[in-house]
């Protein structure tokens, strides 16, 4: 051991054997106190030096796993990773030491006693630095998230303000007008779909989509451009996504269809251009799903569609592998496949929920912090906990919720204004809350499920027109109810119980209305 250090040690080791009051210095003391002399040393050698200097020893003369190793002495000063002068300070200090190496000196640590001091230091202020790039990564998410919402009710004022100026003029300069209302439609209507998804206001775009339908059938069907008519398609897409949202299928349904109809027709006509058959992809896909939702779903009708978006997807991924939005298009399609699968072919929704986790895991693979890519990702670990849970395999269904469960948390705490993020996390709150309570672990379930309900119900205040969140919020009230009903607390169960019933009526009010 370095003298001057063992010196240092016994010194400060009697010193505090003195404030106790101690005939002696024991072991229990040694290792009582023995870490924070090693630190307080560390501490005031390094006091007033500047941050770079801390950075270049707990970076640079330690492993990552904690041993100690040596820094060449001239890359050291050549690159300002630390001066001379503090590097003789530290020397003299005894916290350094240069040491020649077959002909080259290299920097170290004096001895292996001060890495653990060095290395926990390290950590905290790496652990530090993350938390104040975190908290400023959620700051900015949170801000742009704000400015998202709040542009986009600027831009929908906008379009209409836009549509309305130009109903004014088409008389006037019918050509030049056509092509620029078209241009900022098409814009706006793929940026605020963007926008406005995201924090649960689609709702928002209604009056643009309509506003914008009534102008493309305004227009002679001879004079519209492929441009004009894929646009339109868009639109009515959109719209169809908004009636689904509003618990509207059969509407939305019919909007796909025109969509669909629309997009195979410039398929058949250019088949080449890969924009057409990925818009008929994703339009083929949205028909699948209303399909196997709809009142009395067609499965057979749910899979035919699902299945061409596969193709489609996959005939575009193999002629472009690098397309990384395919590739997501493809895993989509999978997991869609998957959910119509399950209940019927168990065995091949399982093989489509993999065969999206393989396409996933190489998206994040290449670039772990791409939310989309994570996004997808939880999605399949959620599905295949699902086939793992219906085939009783517990210990592999907890697995894969636990791990859906971390990535969604951590898209929620990116960005809690994402209305989508969060309620993924409410639904995979709501799978641990399944396999807690399959384990006879009540307290657990509940727990999770109040989690799911909180999140649930922020979400149906938001919107109280988007049916797929009344009704997951209806669901988690009728397991919270049963749950305590099963704890013989019959009070809080019928306070669940109540909110189940309440939420009930208004779907019902609401779907006899839509009839």
């Amino acid at each position: 051991v370095e003298p001057a250090l063992l010196s240092l040690v016994c010194f400060k080791l009697n010193e505090r054997r003195k404030s106790r009051q101690k005939p002696v210095i024991d072991s229990d003391l040694l290792k009582s106190t023995g870490r924070d002399i090693i630190n307080e040393f560390y501490e005031e050698c390094l006091r007033d030096l500047p941050e770079s200097t801390r950075r270049f020893i707990e970076d640079e003369l330690i492993s990552r796993s904690g041993f100690r190793k040596s820094y060449p002495r001239k890359d050291a000063t050549d690159q300002n990773l630390i001066t001379e002068e503090q590097l003789d300070r530290l020397m003299n200090d005894r916290l350094l030491k240069v040491e020649n190496h077959m002909g080259h000196e290299g920097i170290e640590l004096v001895h292996d006693l001060l890495t653990d001091v060095v290395r926990e230091s390290r950590d905290r202020r790496l652990k530090a630095q993350d938390e104040e790039r975190r908290k400023k990564q959620v700051d900015e998410i949170r801000q742009r998230a704000w400015q998202r919402f709040s542009i986009g009710i600027g831009l929908v004022g906008i379009v209409c303000i836009f549509l309305a100026v130009y109903s004014y003029h088409q008389q006037k300069d019918a050509v030049a007008a056509r092509a620029q209302t078209e241009e900022l439609v098409a814009f706006m209507l793929g940026d605020l779909m963007a926008k406005l998804k995201p924090v649960g206001k689609l709702d928002l775009l209604t009056d643009v989509v309509e506003r914008s339908n009534r102008y493309y059938e305004s227009i002679d069907p001879g004079r519209m451009t492929d441009r004009s008519v894929s646009k339109n398609a868009v639109a009515q897409r959109i719209l169809g996504e908004i009636e689904q949202a509003r618990g509207n299928p059969e509407k939305a349904r019919s909007l796909y269809g025109q969509s669909y109809q629309v997009f195979k027709n410039l398929t058949d006509k250019e088949r080449g251009k890969s924009e057409w058959r990925r818009e008929l992809g994703i339009t083929s896909l949205k028909l699948g799903i209303i399909e196997r939702i709809r009142n009395n779903g067609d499965k057979a009708a749910a899979l035919r569609h699902i299945e061409q978006s596969l193709l489609i997807f996959q005939g575009l991924v193999n002629e472009d592998p690098a397309s990384l939005q395919w590739q997501k298009d493809l895993a989509d399609a999978y997991i869609e496949r998957g959910i119509t699968r399950y209940g019927t072919d168990d065995e091949k929704a399982f093989e489509d929920y993999q065969e999206a986790h393989k396409i996933a895991k190489r998206l994040v693979d290449g670039d772990p912090e791409n939310p989309r890519w994570l996004g997808v990702l939880a999605t399949s670990y959620y599905h295949l906990g699902g086939i793992e849970k219906m085939r009783h395999h517990w210990p592999e269904a907890r697995e894969n919720f636990q791990n859906c469960f971390e990535i969604r948390k951590k898209l929620a705490a990116l960005d809690p204004g994402n209305a989508d993020w969060q309620m993924d996390l409410a639904s995979a709150y709501q799978k641990r809350g399944e396999v807690a309570q399959k384990n006879e672990a009540p307290e657990r379930a509940i727990a999770e499920y109040l989690q799911s309900h909180q999140i649930f119900s922020r979400l149906a205040a938001r919107d109280p027109g988007n049916m797929a969140w009344q009704e997951n919020l209806m669901a988690i009230c009728n397991r919270l109810s049963n749950l305590y009903e099963m704890k013989n607390d019959p009070d809080q169960g019928r306070v669940y119980a109540d909110q189940y019933d309440e939420i009930r009526r208004r779907l019902e009010m609401a779907g006899a209305g839509r009839r």
